[in-house]
This record gives structure tokens, sequence and C-alpha cells, in this order.
């Protein structure tokens, strides 16, 4: 899901009972339509994939979605096409450039950001990241992980090992693969 339109279909079932659940990836969150208007030359063939960007108002419609249950997962779908000799096949023919964009690396600290952002709760980042995605594909639920997440409270978000804000990473790492 990555947009405001899709996010229907999923509330008009759970209506009507159905058991049903939504995902979105991380780069929806954070990367727009008018981020790649920015862009130069052929830079923007860094952010072809599906669905393409959308527009900035999605994001905290997306974030609304997320706190609210309307999404279950945050994931990624995950692509590392190399910059020289794959994504630059496009350059004079769009059609040419491999679709997808690297997120695994980031999706963790990019919704954790969140939470320290407060768009999301710390609970509910342990939850979209981990805990619905192993009870949806029928995993044991990672409770000592949930446990820690629900006990902690905001101010002590810095006691994640190594995370810090991130700027720019998506563009920056995109750029180095």
């Amino acid at each position: 899901v990555s947009c405001e339109e899709s996010l229907e279909p999923i509330q008009t079932a759970r209506r009507k009972g159905w058991d049903v659940w939504g995902e979105t990836c991380t780069q929806y969150f954070f990367v727009d339509i008018s981020f790649l208007e920015r862009m130069e030359n052929f830079e923007a063939g860094n952010y072809v994939y599906t669905p393409p960007p959308r527009p900035l108002e999605n994001q905290e419609v997306l974030w609304h979605a997320v706190r609210s249950d309307i999404l279950s997962v945050v994931s990624t779908d995950h692509c590392a096409f190399l910059w020289d000799g794959q994504k630059t096949m496009g350059k004079d023919d769009f059609s040419k450039i491999p679709n997808g964009m690297a997120g695994v690396e980031h999706r963790m600290d990019l919704l954790y950001q969140g939470a320290h952002e407060g768009k999301i709760s710390l609970a509910r980042w342990v939850e979209v990241c981990t805990a619905s995605l192993a009870r949806l594909r029928s995993y044991e639920e990672p409770s000592c992980i949930r446990s820690y997440a629900t006990t902690r409270s905001l101010t002590a978000i810095n006691d994640w090992p190594g995370w810090r804000p991130l700027h720019s990473s998506i563009s920056t790492d995109i750029r180095r693969v």
C-alpha cells in the first residue's frame, strides 16, 4: 500500500468481517514524487520501483494507517541493483531500468526514527517490524521483544545500540549501491 486510495479496500473488507491485513514499504514514508523532481540528469533512475513514489500528503496518511492498525506490517521489497551497469541500462530507455530499490538495510532504523519523532509509538514500531508479521506467518511471537518495547518509554529511545537519527540515508545509500 502506498497511498490513501489503497487503504479503502482494506477498511471495507474489515468492516465486512473479512480477515485481511495491509502492508506498506519503508520508502513510502520518506520518498515522495517531489523528491524525483529535484533530481538531476538520470539520478531518478535509482527510484524506479512499483508502486512509484506518491505525492507527499500520502506520507502522513500512511503513518496514521500504521498507528491505527489499518496497515499491520511495514516491510521492504529489497532489490539492490548496482547503479553502474544495471540502473544505467535505462539511461536512454526508461523501460530498461531494473524495477526496485535497496531497503532492507535501513527499514528498522527509518521506522525507529518515526518512533523517535512521535509518528508511531515504540511498541507499535516493534509490532509492525516483527510481532505482526510473526503472527501473520504463524511464527512464535517474539514476546520478549514486545514486552521490552511496551515497558520502555520514548525518553529512553536512544538505548538501541548504535542508533542515531538518519539524514538522507536513502539517497546516500542508493547512490553508494
